[in-house]
């Protein structure tokens, strides 16, 4: 075979998988269940964030587009001038900005920003799923899930779907680290395999890459996002080092792991540096953010323990009024959200316990 015809028949391959999985039934179907549940998810959160969010607007809401129109005004991403209840450069502003630019300071400009928002947040969603190659329909179904629990009292769909904040930013941030980093770790195992093809080089570096940035990001908005979105993603990796009996710590296949734990450590270490610089050595701080981050004295914790079962089931808009009947409508849907938010707490514990059974190391990570 000349060089000429080994070419075309590397250039069919693709082509020929592809027209292989339209002619089968199942993948078609597979294909359309997983596109309608992100149909779903997606139209879901944008409903409510061009409609019904719009009656509930209030004051608090308005914290994104106030540090975009900021940025707009004072031509920094950071200002002295501008008293922060949090600082969240890499965050709504990397959108926010260009809208409000283009719709002005306003309702229209949150509606738009807050829909780009939904779909990023859907799409990252059913492409973390994917990264941990389930199959379409699944990743549609966990995706429309999702989306759905987030939205389930008014409270928890203020925090999420009407302004930009830690509580949003950081399951979007997390989702979108998680991501990267098992696609760039499957590559780093591909290769240890044996891969060592200039194609999969490439992917190496570009999701090496991207999770780096990702990471400096994350960096840029303090601690607490990478408490959030990052030191996460570096705990299950080292848990799957030090749980995984069939590897030893010195194995290629955990220097795999250490390789990507090593892109998020440097990209955390040069994110806290760029921070750094933004705010001028600290002096540009948050008070509202610095306050809930400290520590509660000892004498209060056992009061701040007792309000939790209060305090975790009335996020999901739970309210028990002693006149409500047991057996109606009414007291049947509570006990379904009583139940859904009972599985929340316990679901990590299985997880937990029967850790080593999971056999997809994808699902072993974000477990």
């Amino acid at each position: 075979m000349d060089k000429q015809t080994e070419i075309g028949a590397l250039q069919e391959k693709p082509l020929r998988r592809v027209m292989d999985r339209i002619k089968n039934p199942h993948f078609l179907i597979e294909w359309g269940v997983g596109r309608l549940f992100l149909f779903l998810s997606l139209y879901t959160l944008l409903y409510y964030v061009t409609g019904p969010a719009i009656a509930y607007f209030h004051s608090d809401c308005t914290d994104s587009l106030l540090w975009s129109q900021m940025m707009i005004e004072s031509g920094s991403i950071l200002s002295s001038d501008f008293a922060y209840a949090a600082i969240l450069p890499f965050g709504s502003p990397l959108f926010m900005v260009p809208i409000l630019k283009l719709f002005g300071y306003g309702l229209k400009a949150q509606i738009v920003s807050m829909s780009v928002f939904a779909i990023l947040f859907a799409l990252s969603a059913f492409s973390l799923f994917r990264a941990m190659r389930w199959k379409p329909s699944h990743c549609g179904a966990a995706s429309f899930c999702i989306c759905l629990l987030l939205s389930g009292s008014v409270k928890l769909r203020e925090i999420m779907w009407e302004h930009v904040i830690y509580y949003s930013l950081g399951i979007l941030l997390l989702m979108l680290t998680l991501n990267l980093a098992l696609r760039l770790y499957r590559r780093l195992q591909e290769r240890v395999q044996g891969d060592v093809s200039t194609k999969n080089t490439v992917w190496i570096v570009i999701f090496g890459i991207l999770l780096f940035l990702l990471c400096v990001g994350t960096a840029t908005d303090g601690m607490q996002m990478v408490a959030l979105a990052a030191a996460p993603v570096l705990a299950a990796l080292i848990a799957v080092c030090i749980f995984d009996s069939k590897e030893k710590l010195t194995s290629r296949i955990c220097l795999s792991r250490y390789t990507v734990s090593a892109v998020i450590l440097l990209g955390i270490g040069v994110g806290m540096v760029v921070l750094n610089v933004m705010t001028k050595n600290g002096s540009i701080s948050a008070g509202y953010e610095n306050a809930y981050s400290k520590w509660s004295a000892l004498t209060q914790w056992k009061a701040n323990a007792d309000l939790f079962i209060q305090q975790y089931f009335s996020l999901f808009g739970i309210e028990i009024s002693p006149d409500m009947a047991l057996f109606s409508m009414d007291s049947i849907l509570l006990m379904l959200r009583m139940l859904c938010a009972a599985m929340l707490l316990v679901c990590p514990i299985l997880l937990l316990v029967r850790y080593k059974k999971l056999r997809e190391e994808s699902s072993k990570i974000v477990a």
